[in-house]
């Protein structure tokens, strides 16, 4: 059983310190960025270590050797990863919506599209993922449509972050796309982490992490009335280790501010 009030505990401990002054938000922002543009990416098969992930996206040098729709893969989240920051931001103007998803899977993976493929359009025809076997291209469209009145409706009365969670869960058992869904479930996860309050999160990349995410994932998918607990305590466990790090952060910027103040009090 997930223990959200112990999440709940850690929040509003984070909440309790003076928050970081925009240069070192913005600092914040931009490592994030970076290491989960290579998380999502690598959870995906894109082969760019976390030091090239780095260097393609702050200095747009590419390594010899490496495939250039691994590039373009980084671009294209990096891009999406601040347009969701955008929309969290914005959040009580933005609903969450259809037509927020598309755009999110568009931005995604439109530099890396197929020809055959169109980016933000929902598929035509049937796939299998792993083990999995997602509704049939007829029932996408109706149940993309009750997934977002769920999320808007009852989603509502759930904790934040097991919201969060299903989001990602629900997104990808229906699996709209016919590219980017991964990438996109966990978008749309941290917009809803990150407008009610929460650090945005990432999967860490290494196969220990790939392997429990996609065990927990599937747990909640091998029938239709399975439980989603694993997958929820997964992602549990992510947001408390995240908040542990963030409280870490604040605690250092605190001390820092009060040893400024102590020297002007002395130079007084």
């Amino acid at each position: 059983m997930v223990d959200y009030a112990k999440i709940d505990q850690l929040k509003a401990k984070m909440d309790s310190f003076r928050p970081l002054d925009q240069v070192q938000a913005k600092l914040l922002w931009k490592n994030y960025r970076i290491e989960e543009t290579h998380s999502s990416t690598w959870l995906e098969g894109n082969t760019l270590t976390l030091d090239e992930t780095r260097v393609a996206l702050e200095m747009g040098i590419t390594i010899a050797q490496k495939p250039i729709k691994d590039y373009l893969e980084l671009i294209d989240y990096s891009e999406a990863l601040d347009y969701m920051k955008e929309l969290a931001v914005n959040s009580e103007k933005q609903v969450f919506s259809e037509r927020m998803i598309r755009e999110v899977n568009y931005l995604v993976y439109h530099r890396t599209k197929r020809v055959s493929e169109v980016a933000g359009v929902y598929r035509a025809v049937p796939v299998i993922v792993g083990r999995y076997k997602p509704p049939q291209p007829f029932l996408v469209k109706p149940q993309m449509e009750e997934f977002v009145r769920w999320v808007n409706d009852e989603g509502q009365h759930l904790h934040p972050v097991q919201l969060a969670s299903e989001i990602h869960q629900r997104f990808v058992t229906i699996h709209p796309f016919i590219n980017g869904n991964g990438r996109t479930a966990r978008l749309l996860l941290n917009f809803q982490l990150t407008k009610t309050g929460f650090p945005p999160i990432y999967v860490k990349p290494n196969e220990k992490m790939r392997g429990a995410y996609n065990k927990a994932l599937y747990e909640t998918q091998k029938t239709p009335d399975a439980s989603l607990e694993p997958f929820n305590q997964f992602i549990a466990d992510i947001v408390e280790d995240t908040l542990h790090k963030q409280i870490e952060i604040l605690k250092l910027n605190e001390q820092n501010l009060q040893d400024f103040n102590q020297i002007n009090t002395d130079f007084k």
